[in-house]
Parts: C-alpha cells; sequence; structure tokens
C-alpha cells in the first residue's frame, strides 16, 4: 500500500525499511522520553498516508480493512478475551485464574478444591 503509484519495482522494500526505521526510532524516543522525536516521526507518517489517500482514494478503504485487521487479537492470542459475571447473591470466595491444583480456603466453612473451577 506505501509504495503504490511509485513505478519503483524496488519501492514496496524500501516502504518496509521505511517503517522499520521508524519503528526502531520511535522505541528509542520513547524509552528515552523524546517526546519531540516521537512527535516528529507521527507526523512523517501522518503526511505520508494523506499523500497516498489523496493520490489513491481507493486506498481509504484498504487502509480501513488493515486497521480492522490488526486491532483483532491474534490467533491463539486470548488476552483480553475474558468476561466474567459473579451473581446470584452468594458470599462465597471467587477466584480467578489458570492450573489451579490443591487449593483449599480457610476452615471448613470455605469452598474445598473441589468447588474451585480453574480455566
Amino acid at each position: 500500500m506505501l509504495s503504490r503509484g511509485s513505478g519503483d519495482d524496488d519501492a514496496s522494500a524500501t516502504a518496509l525499511r521505511d517503517l522499520d526505521a521508524s519503528s526502531a526510532e520511535l522505541a528509542a524516543a520513547r524509552a528515552d522520553g523524546d517526546d519531540g522525536l516521537v512527535g516528529d516521526v507521527e507526523a512523517h507518517w501522518r503526511v505520508r498516508l494523506r499523500r497516498l489517500l489523496a493520490e489513491n482514494p481507493d486506498a481509504a478503504a484498504e487502509l480501513r480493512s488493515l486497521l480492522v485487521e490488526l486491532d483483532q487479537p491474534r490467533r491463539g492470542d486470548r488476552r483480553g478475551l475474558v468476561h466474567n459475571e459473579v451473581s446470584g447473591g452468594r458470599q462465597n470466595t471467587v477466584v480467578q485464574g489458570r492450573d489451579f491444583s490443591r487449593l483449599t480456603f480457610g476452615g471448613g466453612d470455605g469452598p474445598s478444591a473441589n468447588d474451585v473451577a480453574g480455566s
């Protein structure tokens, strides 16, 4: 997408190098707390994307699709997909986690390991 309309066969490789260089610059600038450099790199890409969209209005749909794809969790990456709800007025202990074994709570009145489900 970034090499569109350049007429240069090597434009894709150049665009990838530019992205990699900007990514490294951003990481270093953020680590150093250099907000000015962060702003400069972001402004560079904002201008580049504006020009791309002005020259290729059809690229807007492609860019939208790319942003949606990047916003989706990766296959196998289930972080952030947990939703738990505890209801029913019970006053018991609730445990959330992974790979539990040999859990005990309090004395004889609390839930046993058999009452706790781990995912």
